[in-house]
């Protein structure tokens, strides 16, 4: 009877080896977890960026397919550089695109700083531009904002098109991940271009 009471417990180190395997499938699990954290984390911040650009393409888009011919002589019109018979105007750096739009009030889009800004005029000309508005996150970095035109022009017979290249830095997760995304977007503009 005696020597069956003590056959039946564990020995020490029978019981220090199962807690060795155990804080090691522990330690294994959790590692796992924290892994699977972080890449959770990193694919929500790029479906974040991802909306977002999208959401700027589709608005930068649809003001550019609806604008309008530059019919004014200057000095009072919109587009002060390109003129009378233009439909887009581009800055020397290409960063910002001038136009009428489908209201006949001058607009742009611009890269300030780090932000994609849009203005508008309470008319038809440059010289009433409105303030500047956001149309990025502030979560978001503008690293690259640019435009080329072709067809712009009245006398060219080409449908005048607009091309437009974004780069977009989200926020800085741990570990220095920063997602980045880059579009580019050509509009051709909806109205027929004839020669007025």
């Amino acid at each position: 009877m005696n020597k069956k009471s003590f056959s039946r417990g564990f020995t020490i180190p029978e019981l220090l080896v199962s807690l060795f395997i155990f804080s090691l499938v522990i330690v294994g699990a959790g590692g796992l977890l924290v892994s699977s954290i972080g890449v959770q984390k990193r694919a929500g911040a790029q479906q974040e960026l991802m909306d977002q650009a999208s959401y700027l393409a589709e608005y930068i888009s649809r003001a550019l397919r609806q604008a309008r011919k530059e019919l004014v002589d200057a000095p009072s019109n919109c587009l002060t550089t390109a003129g009378r018979g233009f439909n887009y105007e581009l800055n020397p750096s290409k960063d910002r695109i001038r136009f009428l739009n489908r209201n006949e009030q001058c607009q742009q889009f611009l890269l300030s700083g780090t932000q994609i800004m849009e203005q508008t005029s309470s008319d038809a000309t440059a010289a009433n531009f409105g303030p500047e508005i956001a149309t990025t996150s502030n979560n978001l970095q503008v690293t690259i904002l640019k435009f080329f035109i072709s067809g712009a022009g009245q006398d060219d017979n080409f449908q005048p098109k607009a091309t437009f290249a974004i780069e977009l830095k989200g926020k800085v997760l741990q570990a220095g991940f920063q997602p980045v995304t880059r579009i580019q977007t050509t509009i051709s503009q909806r109205n027929i271009d004839i020669p007025k």
